[in-house]
């Protein structure tokens, strides 16, 4: 099915199949589910990717951090340079929850910076999620991310920004 004609189908399947893998152990996951996964984030379709992003994060619970670093974070580090900017607002929309299945280290590594070149996007909603998307951060109760880290980050990034 993620080889299907019908970017319907194929946009279904990428909510399905993430609901699935919460009920399949992590093995099957890694090997069956992600294939397909990882095949349809590289889909020419805007709405199949936009409609993966959106169920992502059960599938990267499910496969835990290693797998999530080193299959999926690629894949998002694409997508949050797609020249769509319909997947790059569905790759911010995803940012939050990857603090849930994802070391603190690795976020200020690969994430981060995506995070800041979304501020310098030509796109006015993708600056407006983003910005969106730090205060979620903010507001998660994840004490990695609190007001602190919040001023510290504006603050270090303020310099380059006000140029924009």
């Amino acid at each position: 099915m993620a080889n299907d004609l019908s970017q319907h189908v194929k946009g279904s399947m990428a909510t399905a199949i993430c609901d699935l893998a919460q009920y399949t152990s992590r093995e099957d996951t890694i090997s069956y589910i992600l294939p397909p996964v990882i095949s349809i984030m590289k889909d020419a379709v805007t709405e199949v990717r936009v409609s993966l992003m959106s169920n992502l994060g059960k599938l990267a619970d499910a496969i835990g951090e290693d797998e999530v670093n080193n299959l999926l974070i690629p894949e998002v580090e694409k997508l949050a340079k797609d020249n769509t900017w319909r997947v790059r607002m569905a790759t911010i929309e995803f940012v939050p929850n990857m603090v849930d299945f994802i070391s603190k280290d690795t976020f200020d590594t690969k994430i981060l910076p995506l995070l800041k070149v979304w501020l310098e996007d030509t796109v006015h909603q993708v600056r407006v999620e983003t910005v969106k998307c730090l205060m979620k951060l903010k507001s998660n109760n994840n004490s990695n991310f609190d007001q602190l880290w919040l001023e510290n980050l504006l603050e270090l990034w303020f310099g380059e920004l006000h140029k924009h």
